[in-house]
């Protein structure tokens, strides 16, 4: 009876603890519902990290590993589980970086076999790795030395140049750093860390702009102050060409007058800069050509070639518009207008406008239109441009908008009730239509001012 009873109850708890197993065990799937309704259930989270790990699916373990790190950041197991996802990633360098926080005499060999490993099959991502670990430890000479060997084998490597920009940075090379980031950017977009580095050289940029606009109407220091402009402009575009554009074509004259006394490559590259940003593109592409000429060495070379490459881009992308808003309290919308002008492509000329320009006269009987159907010719000019066959044809649309429509601009009343008409409903309505593009277009047009 005994026997039968020590039976029944072997049995029982060999049945109960059969979900047990399924759940905490083996099966992939009913641990994942399980540790989504526990999220606090460490060990069973690390069982399922493993064992996808065993699965051969590390992107999935991963996310698991990285919450278990937030949870014991010093637990060696979970670290040496997370350098190997890092690993089967082949995110070599972050492999090595985890396996050198771990101090167990557990996972200390394991990692030593890792690092032993990492170096036979990826030699380069090992010396990379090498050369971060002396930038952390602030031995940026020796960092830099490992750099170079990395990038005369491979020059447009993201993680290389994102180290490069890093070296730049911490040398308050900002302009160079920031090129660098922005060449790591194209490829490696969703790295947290890349995006620390820019939001503080954007901060550098901000600063830069704040001093430029506390000593624009009274400027005592010259060489400090086109400096500072060109670190707004380099570092915090959008809203420095919205505040302070203008003084971009007195900066190019600024430097004109330095020439003598900076580095030939800085000259031509701040120079390159300064005219891409003034709509200047044969000049720009001349000064870039010249720097290219007095690089000091390759990777500054290939920078110089990228921003050849991004001004090329811009050019085609870019067309003239007229200025229609540019008193204080509508520049805002004047770029949202700009944007719908841009992308015409062709449109009737109307002689009726070119002879009324009387002052006093209302926006309607100088625009030959009412309001509705002036918001509906910048719709029709941007359905027409984006289909135009040619740079050429839009350039002539331009120069036919701005026979069209420049003579209005100049007169200072109808700019007002420009100004004004944004305001309106039919105003509201194109601007909300282009809020989403004000940072691409917050560019002050100045050929036509």
């Amino acid at each position: 009876m005994i026997k039968n009873l020590s039976q029944i109850l072997l049995g029982s708890l060999l049945l109960c603890s059969i979900p047990f197993f399924r759940v905490y065990g083996s099966d992939i799937e009913e641990l994942q519902a399980h540790v989504s309704k526990n999220p606090d259930d460490l060990k069973s989270i690390y069982q399922l990290s493993t064992a996808l790990l065993k699965k051969n699916r590390p992107k999935e373990a991963l996310k698991y590993l990285l919450h278990l790190r937030r949870k014991r950041p010093g637990k060696g197991s979970i670290l040496y589980a997370l350098s190997r996802a890092y690993y089967s990633l082949k995110r070599i360098p972050e492999a090595l970086q985890v396996c050198s926080q771990v101090k167990d005499a557990e996972n200390s060999p394991r990692c030593a076999d890792l690092k032993a490993k990492s170096q036979k099959d990826f030699p380069d991502s090992y010396t990379l790795y090498r050369a971060q670990e002396l930038f952390s430890k602030k031995e940026y000479e020796e960092s830099m030395a490992l750099l170079e060997e990395l990038l005369s084998i491979e020059i447009e490597n993201p993680h290389y140049r994102l180290l490069l920009g890093k070296i730049y940075h911490i040398r308050k090379q900002y302009d160079y750093a920031w090129d660098q980031y922005r060449i790591a950017q194209r490829t490696i977009s969703e790295s947290s860390e890349l995006r620390k580095l820019t939001q503080r050289l954007r901060a550098l940029g901000s600063k830069a702009l704040d001093y430029v606009n506390q000593n624009k109407s009274s400027i005592k220091d010259e060489k400090k102050f086109y400096d500072r402009f060109y670190f707004a402009l380099k570092l915090y575009l959008s809203d420095t060409r919205l505040r302070a554009g203008g003084f971009t074509s007195r900066a190019i004259e600024h430097l004109k007058t330095q020439a003598e006394d900076l580095d030939p490559f800085v000259y031509q590259y701040r120079l390159g800069y300064f005219n891409s940003q003034n709509s200047e593109a044969d000049q720009a592409r001349e000064a870039y050509q010249q720097a290219l000429d007095e690089a000091p060495d390759d990777y500054l070379y290939t920078t110089v070639e990228s921003l050849l490459a991004d001004l090329e881009r811009l050019a085609k992308k870019e067309t003239k518009v007229i200025d229609l808003v540019s008193s204080v309290g509508g520049e805002d919308a004047y770029r949202m207008l700009q944007e719908a002008a841009i992308k015409a492509n062709k449109l009737k000329r109307t002689e009726a406008n070119s002879s009324t320009s009387s002052k006093g006269a209302s926006i309607e009987s100088k625009l030959g239109m009412d309001k509705e159907k002036f918001v509906a010719e910048f719709e029709n000019y941007k359905r027409k441009i984006q289909n135009a066959s040619s740079e050429s044809e839009k350039n002539r649309l331009m120069q036919e908008m701005q026979s069209k429509y420049g003579h209005l601009f100049k007169d200072p009343s109808t700019r007002k009730q420009l100004e004004s008409f944004l305001k309106t409903s039919e105003g509201k309505k194109l601007q909300d239509r282009y809020k989403d593009k004000i940072g691409e277009y917050k560019d002050v047009v100045e050929q036509y001012k």
